[in-house]
Formats: structure tokens, C-alpha cells, sequence
């Protein structure tokens, strides 16, 4: 099994921690960014896989900071996972990825392999259900856009609708099915996936 760098953004809520916890399962490294020291060296002690690094703000130049650090000290980044809550849901932005591939600086990467940025976009409160689904539409129609397509970075979405499972042993599931369609995204075998947005939850 190849072992795969992730890192993973904004994920101080449990399904942000259990996802992390999934993907460094599969025997990947994931570096695990936020702000909150106490949960971030917990998760890390918890499993020895995962590496904690206090990022203070979401901002491109911090993150692209960490990236590069990644990178030189402990390998190839393949995939980019950013937790997403509804009311942040400016960083799904075009211009947000692209401050930050041009802090980044246009990592090299291999033709069949490109880095990938997967948002994994989940509500907060019910309320946000039918939001998420308009959102979660008018992700679809711009997969269509073939102008979207860039061969050094491959963007897609996962959209979780049930809030109700954050805090609970549901939790793991749901976390055990993202991170298995965010380990294929980064495969070799779903390069012609890009700009998708699936659904994990009730319709």
C-alpha cells in the first residue's frame, strides 16, 4: 500500500480529528493544522502517524508556509484536505485556492499525480441542510465548466448533510467513508477526476 502526505486544514472539530485519524490509518503521514495546541498534541500522541502543527489562521501565506515545511522535512504533499463549516464557506472561493497555489508557488508534481485539494463541506446547525444542497448543486453545473481543468492541482468536493453525527460514535463511519474517497481522489486511478462534488448524507 503506497503511503500518501496530508495535509489536513481547519479540523479542530471531531470530524476533522476522526478523518485524520482514518487517513493515517491506511499507513499515510498526515500533518494536522489548527490552532487549538491542546487537541492538536492529543490527536498526535494518540496516533504517531498524524503531526501537529499550530497554524494560527486559515490565511494562504500561513498554510502555503506549512506546506513548504512539509514538503522539506518530511515529503511529496499528495493531497490537501480542508475542513469546511457552512458559514466559512468563502474558502471554497476560486480566489482563495489561487492565493494559495501562488503562495505555494506551482508545487511540481508528477503528470499522473497531481496535488489535490479536496473541501469537505459539512453544516453546523439542520438549518444549513437545504443551503448546503443548493450549494452542493451549483458545485455540479461548474464541474462542467472545462475550463476549470488545471494539470498541476485537482479540486474536488465532499459534501457531508447530517450535523447531528459530529458528536457522536457516527462520527468514525462517516470519517471512514470520506477518507476512502479522499485516498482514491490522490490515486493514480482518478486522474481524470477534477471539479467534482459528491454527497454523503440525506438527500
Amino acid at each position: 500500500m503506497e503511503s500518501k502526505l496530508y495535509i489536513v486544514i481547519n479540523a479542530k472539530q471531531s470530524l476533522g480529528q476522526s478523518l485524520s485519524k482514518r487517513l493515517a490509518a491506511r499507513g499515510n503521514t498526515v500533518v494536522f493544522l489548527g490552532d487549538d495546541e491542546q487537541a492538536g498534541y492529543a490527536l498526535a500522541a494518540e496516533e504517531p502517524r498524524v503531526r501537529f502543527r499550530h497554524c494560527q489562521s486559515l490565511s494562504a501565506k500561513e498554510i502555503a508556509t506549512e506546506f513548504l515545511w512539509s514538503e522539506r522535512c518530511i515529503s511529496k504533499v499528495h493531497g490537501i484536505v480542508v475542513m469546511v463549516p457552512f458559514s466559512q464557506s468563502v474558502l471554497l472561493s476560486e480566489e482563495y485556492y489561487q492565493s494559495l497555489l501562488a503562495e505555494i508557488g506551482s508545487p511540481i508534481t508528477d503528470a499522473e499525480s497531481p496535488l489535490t485539494l479536496t473541501y469537505v463541506v459539512f453544516p453546523e446547525k439542520d438549518s444549513e441542510a437545504d443551503n448546503l444542497k443548493s450549494l452542493h448543486l451549483s458545485l455540479c453545473q461548474r464541474s462542467h465548466d472545462v475550463k476549470n481543468a488545471d494539470s498541476t492541482l485537482r479540486i474536488n468536493h465532499v459534501f457531508v448533510s447530517d450535523s447531528a453525527v459530529y458528536s457522536s460514535e457516527d462520527c468514525g463511519n462517516l470519517a471512514a467513508d470520506t477518507s476512502e474517497l479522499i485516498h482514491y481522489l490522490t490515486s493514480t486511478t482518478s486522474h481524470c477526476l477534477h471539479s467534482q462534488a459528491f454527497y454523503f448524507g440525506n438527500v
